[in-house]
């Protein structure tokens, strides 16, 4: 929703639905507009029971859900991992669950990790940090004294700065640009745009 009105965002959302049923749209847009405050919408088609039954109803049923909810596409990613690939995973979901940055740091220090070694989707320590929300001393700690390169960049070519811009993390995005100059300000991913795009 980066540089949209929430208007915009539910106008496109409803575009988008109402692809897939009119009824759909014309209660989302009695929504948008106040005329209904709450519904508690049922399908009248007997063959979504089961979807009726959990969150969403037929909204659930008419909007695809994202990639990193589909169980299979998920299985197939990480199959297609070589060990060392899971390995590194295995370290981003316990950075993810437990946050703990130091003992990110003590595996980069006793050479677990290399400082320049990424994941699938190319995060290093450094990306996997800023990703996972780890506090600014654990981000310095990784430049500073595991000689991590501040000016990392993934698979998409998104670097430190993109990841932090885009997670709102001014602290980190304050020290990247200290550390390597206001010009990576300007850096662009492979689809083109820089952090502030």
């Amino acid at each position: 929703m980066k540089g949209k009105s929430k208007e915009q965002a539910a106008a496109e959302y409803i575009t988008l639905v109402s692809q897939h049923s009119n009824s759909v749209k014309a209660t989302l847009d009695s929504i948008l507009d106040g005329t209904v405050k709450t519904f508690n919408y049922t399908s009248p088609n007997a063959n979504m029971e089961k979807v009726n039954k959990s969150s969403g109803g037929a909204l659930q049923k008419c909007v695809s859900r994202p990639k990193n909810h589909n169980e299979a596409s998920d299985r197939a990613f990480v199959n297609s991992m070589n060990n060392r690939e899971k390995v590194l995973k295995d370290v981003y979901d316990d950075l993810s669950k437990n946050r703990n940055g130091v003992a990110l740091i003590e595996k980069v220090k006793s050479g677990y990790l290399l400082p320049t070694e990424k994941d699938k989707v190319g995060r290093c320590p450094l990306l996997m940090a800023i990703d996972t929300d780890c506090e600014l001393d654990v981000i310095k700690q990784l430049v500073e004294e595991c000689g991590c390169d501040p000016t990392s960049a993934d698979k998409a070519g998104d670097t430190s700065l993109h990841y932090a811009v885009n997670l709102e993390r001014t602290d980190v995005e304050a020290y990247l640009i200290e550390k390597v100059g206001a010009a990576f300000k300007e850096v662009k991913n492979y689809e083109g745009e820089t952090p502030y795009d």
